[in-house]
């Protein structure tokens, strides 16, 4: 059964660009599944479900998480209207890589719902087909393909290797962490961080013995320490990190 009426209706649209409500519709559903995913598996919250109450917690930015997503589903599908015009504008066409992205993009959809029928009738509860669906993958596609050949040596925005350079330096570290989630240690998971730090200080430890025993991923997949955006990170650990000099060690206490 539909889910959406009047799914040729234009809910945005730039320069002759647009997008129906059937579309927008099924990006949004796509796009909040992955955001659930992401906070699932990056536990910004203790719990992540499908419902009201919880879309209307309050995040680490201040917001709910529903105002959250929907900021940045919407902020998505303005990209995709800018960088479809700009495309035209500029002669910027995909490539066969980005073809094959696409290509991969669309058959892992087929194979999410089980085969190519079975993905039609889910489409078609957003009042759209295949194409559309294809279409859309190009447009995302394109967003990848116009930065690159525009911010390219030559290109109208070329970015210079000096600015990525001091952009790096400026807004990204280097870090590695062991996280204690408070439910594991009676609440009192920053007490057991201070404890280890005390021992990482006067030299009775290293960092690394203590690395195990992470209540994330982290230490595991990263052993080596990853890249931190300070900008985009939650506030505590950020202002942790800006404050550490390279191989010194810190304690903060993070939301979630």
């Amino acid at each position: 059964k539909p889910i959406v009426d009047n799914a040729d209706t234009v809910v945005m649209s730039y320069e002759g660009s647009t997008l129906n409500s059937g579309m927008y519709a099924f990006i949004f559903s796509a796009l909040k599944t992955n955001y659930l995913y992401l906070l699932q598996i990056y536990g910004e919250t203790e719990f992540v479900e499908d419902t009201e109450s919880f879309w209307n917690m309050k995040a680490e930015s201040g917001k709910t998480f529903a105002q959250s997503v929907t900021e940045d589903i919407n902020e998505h599908c303005k990209m995709l209207l800018i960088c479809e015009k700009m495309a035209s504008e500029y002669s910027v066409s995909l490539d066969e890589e980005a073809l094959e992205a696409v290509a991969d993009e669309y058959n892992d959809y087929i194979s999410a719902y089980g085969g190519e029928k079975q993905l039609d009738v889910y489409l078609n509860r957003y009042g759209i087909n295949g194409k559309d669906l294809t279409d859309y993958l190009k447009m995302k596609q394109m967003i990848n393909v116009l930065q690159t050949k525009l911010c390219a040596k030559g290109g109208l925005c070329e970015v210079k290797d000096a600015d990525v350079y001091r952009s790096i330096e400026k807004e990204y570290v280097k870090a590695k962490h062991i996280y204690f989630l408070n439910s594991k240690y009676d609440n009192k998971a920053l007490d057991k961080a201070n404890e280890l730090l005390a021992q990482i200080k006067n030299g009775e430890k290293k960092y690394e013995d203590f690395a195990s025993l992470s209540d994330d991923n982290s230490t595991k997949d990263y052993p080596n320490g990853f890249l931190v955006n300070l900008d985009e990170t939650e506030e505590r650990y950020a202002e942790l990190l800006s404050k550490r000099s390279v191989g010194e060690c810190g304690v903060c206490e993070a939301e979630g």
